[in-house]
């Protein structure tokens, strides 16, 4: 396939962002969760060393920073080796976990120069949070990993998801702090109408999305299929197949130019793109951002702590969620401090919360 050419006469390579969804498979099943994992799914058919090729290709085409992704992403049996690889080939690497448990070889995955963590929690309490979850016990798991997650010094973002009126958001951010998480690697965030989380809603899934997928990002899923990001589950979004092609023929591929060229049309109409974000409200109280109305009565201005409705946490030139490189780790004695991550490139950054 001849590789489509843009008005500068350049390939079409501004991919910088990727979202590898490694597994279906959770130990959760939380009810707001867009993919609809849990127990039992499995890990989906691209194979260890499909993924792995996949890496080398995104960093040969100029791909900065990956998310590992799921379901539940430690659940997989080669993730330190994906983790390992990336690295090596000079991606920065984020891991967006659960953390219901972790083992002591992915923890050490983990630590690597380069690699951050991120995870979602909900309330400062176990009836809240494991009620969201459905998994008795994960509210302790969880904040036990996190206070590890901070005892090793390994870079940590955290977002607060608000589901329902008395989850009582503030005092979980006030929990965090008190374990140990730098305030300014916390942020708030709604549900999405994506998955189990769509509910009875009649929206469209443009709705749902925040403006930031109509370039420079790009998900793939369990089964392979490439998509904007990883809110844009139908199937009228696939731009391509990583088990079919190769990752190099999809960011190459017309299929892509087109889907950008047709989300830029619907993100112009709604107002979502060149957006300028408010700063960050220091008390973590939420900040509005975006015209007003946002996207009309299915896709409401999104609203969070210092950025727009942009979640899962996009991170455009750093003016919009969530961290664009997390202050320092600030060990425990006895730990070290490991060096930062260099700064994120300019350009939207976009990870999931």
């Amino acid at each position: 396939m001849e590789s489509v050419v843009t008005d500068a006469g350049h390939p079409l390579r501004d991919t910088h962002f990727m979202w590898l969804e490694i597994t279906s498979n959770c130990q959760l099943e939380c009810s707001h969760c867009y993919a609809e994992s849990g127990p039992g799914q499995g890990h989906g058919i691209v194979s260890a060393d499909q993924w792995m090729q996949t890496l080398t290709e995104a960093a040969t085409a100029g791909v900065q920073e990956v998310q590992f992704i799921g379901g539940e992403p430690t659940a997989h049996p080669e993730l330190p080796r994906f983790i390992t690889h990336a690295r090596q080939t000079g991606l920065r690497v984020e891991v967006f976990s659960n953390l219901f448990s972790i083992r002591e070889h992915v923890w050490q995955a983990l630590a690597q120069p380069g690699v951050r963590l991120a995870t979602s929690y909900y309330s400062s309490g176990a009836e809240v949070h494991d009620k969201i979850t459905h998994r008795a016990g994960s509210f302790g798991r969880t904040r036990a990993n996190i206070t590890e997650a901070v005892r090793r010094g390994i870079p940590l973002r955290v977002g607060l998801i608000r589901l329902f009126e008395d989850q009582d958001i503030d005092a979980a951010m006030e929990e965090l702090v008190s374990i140990g998480v730098h305030r300014g690697a916390i942020r708030v965030d709604d549900q999405r109408g994506v998955g189990r989380g769509r509910g009875s809603t009649a929206c469209t899934t443009e709705d749902e999305l925040c403006g930031k997928c109509a370039g420079g990002v790009l998900a793939i899923m369990p089964n392979g299929t490439v998509q904007p990001c990883v809110f844009s589950r139908d199937a009228r979004f696939n731009v391509g197949n990583i088990t079919a092609d190769n990752l190099t023929s999809v960011l190459d591929g017309e299929r892509l130019h087109r889907m950008r060229e047709d989300l830029t049309s619907v993100f112009l109409e709604r107002g979502l793109i060149g957006v300028d974000c408010p700063p960050a409200e220091p008390t973590g109280a939420v900040a509005q951002c975006g015209p007003a109305g946002g996207g009309g009565p299915c896709g409401p201005a999104r609203t969070q702590s210092g950025g727009p409705g942009c979640s899962p946490a996009c991170a455009p030139a750093g003016n919009c969620n969530p961290i664009v490189n997390p202050p320092p780790c600030n060990p425990i004695a006895g730990h070290p401090p490991r060096p930062e991550p260099p700064p994120r490139p300019p350009g939207p950054v976009c990870s999931p919360y």
